[in-house]
């Protein structure tokens, strides 16, 4: 059935976002379309993440989900989270702690 329906017709639109979905073998017809239906509206930042997020050209956010909980790993692992993050001092991090 699913072949059917991608042999008969020119573009197949999936609601998903390629970078946080699954790896799978697509065709040229497939079009993702993830996040189709959010709104795009948006508030501005207030002004202590504003300035937070401008220190610097390159920001990552660090986060382990919402499972994984920062303050209980390891000391050890904390310590090379910190050691590496000092190696790249052009970039600020956010630590989801």
């Amino acid at each position: 059935l699913f072949q059917d329906i991608l042999e008969k017709n020119s573009y197949f639109f999936v609601n998903a976002e390629p970078i946080t979905d699954f790896p799978r073998l697509i065709t040229h017809k497939v079009v993702d379309i993830g996040g189709i239906s959010v709104a795009s509206g948006f508030k501005p930042l207030n002004e202590t993440w504003s300035n937070i997020l401008n220190l610097r050209k390159k920001t990552v956010l660090l986060s382990f989900g919402s499972v994984a909980k920062s303050y209980l790993m390891p000391e050890e692992y904390k310590q090379t989270i910190r050691n590496t993050i000092r190696k790249f001092p052009d970039v600020t991090f956010i630590w989801k702690y």
